[in-house]
């Protein structure tokens, strides 16, 4: 039987980096469940973005201007969908855009 552990998690910021920590709710040890929560909070928020030197703030600035961009031209492409001879080329315009910035990016 697993026990439940309730974890506190937060983001400290010093000299410009954040830095993610986890503390426990109960009577543990702080450094016991941090060092065993480190690596998941890792896995999930700090190891994909330090792949692309970037920082957690950092990485999710520029993946939620993408995502707007995609969406913009999903919108565009449905709007082509319905009325042929609007946004012709539009959706194809952000995709390449798109494209040369991921290809570009580091």
């Amino acid at each position: 039987m697993c026990d439940e552990i309730k974890v506190t998690i937060g983001i400290i910021f010093s000299n410009g980096q954040a830095n993610v920590i986890a503390k426990p709710e109960d009577k543990m040890p702080d450094t016991t469940t941090q060092n065993a929560r480190r690596p998941l909070v890792s896995a999930l928020f700090l190891d994909h973005p330090a792949t692309v030197n970037e920082s957690y703030f950092g990485h999710m600035r520029f993946a939620i201007g993408f995502s707007f961009w995609l969406f913009v031209a999903a919108a565009a492409a449905l709007l082509h969908a319905v009325v042929p001879a609007l946004c012709e080329t539009t959706a194809s315009r952000i995709l390449n855009r798109l494209h040369a910035k991921i290809t570009t990016r580091h």
